[in-house]
């Protein structure tokens, strides 16, 4: 019976290039060297595999390859990153343009209908939230931040009501 550790080295060596061709092809991975290498070195580190003969340890690296994909790409979920994008969308409007006006005048309307129709703790935590001035909110703790995101909802949901946007429901 043949083990890890009675392999010939060429077929090290074939195994390793038929992995980095699997890493690379069929998965698209750019560290598939990588990959290949944590393969080979997941079954050197196993003594209890044994196959019949020297040819099935093709087979036997493939099945390991399998879980170390599924690994790699957890692992490239969980730690990739995109690039971010240069170019920034440029707003609609001019500043001191007609759409412009008719956003301050539409922000100054909220702003009066929450400050006369909210109470004023409502209003606080709108403007806690919103960072806009209004008293800082202690959340140190997870359950001091928990209960102001629930009071913060609430009270949006009660200025939408008063308001009177639509899909505004109690």
């Amino acid at each position: 019976m043949a083990n890890s550790r009675s392999i010939s080295h060429e077929t090290w060596t074939h195994a390793r290039e038929v992995l980095v061709y699997y890493f690379s092809r069929r998965h698209g991975f750019e560290h598939a060297e990588d990959l290949a290498q944590d393969t080979l070195t997941a079954i050197l580190s196993r003594d209890d595999f044994e196959f019949d003969r020297e040819e099935d340890f093709q087979r036997v690296c493939l099945g390991f390859a399998r879980f170390v994909s599924k690994a790699g790409h957890r692992s490239a979920l969980r730690n990739g990153h995109s690039p971010l994008e240069v170019e920034v969308a440029s707003p609609g409007h001019h500043a001191l343009g007609a759409r412009a006006t008719e956003s301050r005048i539409l922000l100054d309307e909220v702003r009066e209908i929450g400050s006369t129709q909210l109470r004023e703790e409502d209003w606080q935590i709108i403007l806690s939230g919103a960072n806009l001035g209004g008293e800082p909110v202690e959340a140190s703790r997870a359950e001091n931040a928990n209960k102001f995101r629930v009071n913060l909802h609430r009270a949006r949901k009660k200025l939408v009501s008063a308001l009177g946007w639509k899909g505004s429901k109690s």
